[in-house]
């Protein structure tokens, strides 16, 4: 009997100590989500691609979980950037002329393998898909406030051109050219924020109007594309007490920027016919063209505890000394594990 429970005990302790060695392969496996992929820009003060870097140059944080970066590459590939122009019949006539200005400069700053497509918002019904020839979207614009339509929301607009690329590519970006993100039928910023996130688009912004920081939220918060805007000289100064409200935090969170383009000062007169501003809205479209080309592929590995809007990002601090107004631009949001 004695020896029936000597060896019950000891065949039990095996079964133990079998069970204890698979128990940190299973949370191996359990505790890791699949690779996750998200585009990074990093760019000097004028929006230079900043070239040659390596995972070894980034550091990543996330307060709670972990999070690696696993692979890098520097992507130069073909882009495909969606336009959406606001044609809202009010804006001023300052504004409707930058307009023509920046979209010219876009297409003028595009690479030939890039497409463009086009989508207008608060203005007649008009769509120009990819593939489409150019000079169409040029000319579209150039009828800013001449015809009478209510049509698209801003952010309505925005999720059209969304449906506009279909198959996600890397380097996807829409461009919003717009005062604000208002008129909207259906969309609402967190409809955009989770259908950018979803297609891995990249919703940089033309402001021609005040934009307001007031509800970013904690991880959104830096310098980021503000801090690029404000030591760049001729981008203007921020009104951040007033202004679009969602601007911001949808271009940061979707790793893009929003630059002031006209009208976000009062003290200010944006007088189009003025050479020097001219010169000022031309380099905001060329910054932004500049932003769009320049993609870094990163792969992230990173544990199921991660939450999802909870990590960062950042060059270190051997970049920042080489360079200390590079620029990181990345999505906020990582998505489900």
């Amino acid at each position: 009997m004695d020896r029936e429970v000597s060896f019950m005990k000891r065949h039990f302790a095996c079964i133990l100590l079998l069970l204890g060695s698979l128990v940190p392969a299973i949370s191996a496996q359990q505790g890791a989500c699949s690779p996750t992929d998200v585009a990074v820009g990093v760019t000097d003060a004028r929006g230079e691609a900043f070239r040659g870097l390596s995972s070894a140059d980034f550091v990543t944080h996330a307060s709670k979980g972990q999070i690696a970066i696993s692979s890098l590459d520097f992507d130069n590939g073909p882009r495909r950037i969606a336009l959406v122009v606001d044609q809202y019949k009010k804006l001023p006539s300052n504004a409707h002329q930058a307009e023509q200005e920046l979209v010219k400069t876009l297409l003028e700053a595009a690479r030939s393998q890039d497409s463009f497509a086009l989508v207008v918002a608060r203005g007649p019904a008009r769509v120009i898909k990819f593939g489409e020839d150019r000079a169409g979207i040029v000319d579209t614009v150039k009828e800013n406030g001449r015809q009478k339509g209510k049509g698209l929301g801003v952010l309505d607009a925005v999720m059209e051109a969304i449906n506009l690329f279909g198959e996600h590519r890397s380097g996807d970006a829409i461009v919003v050219i717009a005062a604000d993100l208002g008129g909207n039928h259906h969309a609402k910023p967190k409809t955009v924020a989770e259908a950018l996130a979803e297609h891995g688009i990249r919703m940089f912004g033309l402001a021609l109007g005040p934009v307001s920081r007031g509800n970013i939220t904690k991880s959104a918060q830096g310098l980021t594309a503000w801090g690029l805007a404000t030591v760049t000289p001729g981008i203007g100064t921020i009104n951040y007490s007033r202004g679009d409200e969602d601007f911001l935090p949808l271009s940061t969170n979707s790793g893009a920027a929003v630059l002031p383009v006209i009208n976000s000062d009062d003290r200010l007169t944006y007088d189009m016919s003025n050479p020097k501003l001219q010169q000022r809205v031309r380099q905001s479209a060329r910054m932004v063209s500049s932003m769009i080309d320049s993609l870094y592929r990163m792969q992230l590995q990173r544990s199921e505890t991660t939450r999802q809007e909870d990590w960062k990002l950042d060059v270190t601090d051997r970049i920042h000394k080489i360079a200390p107004r590079v620029l990181v631009l990345y999505p906020h949001q990582l998505g489900p594990c």
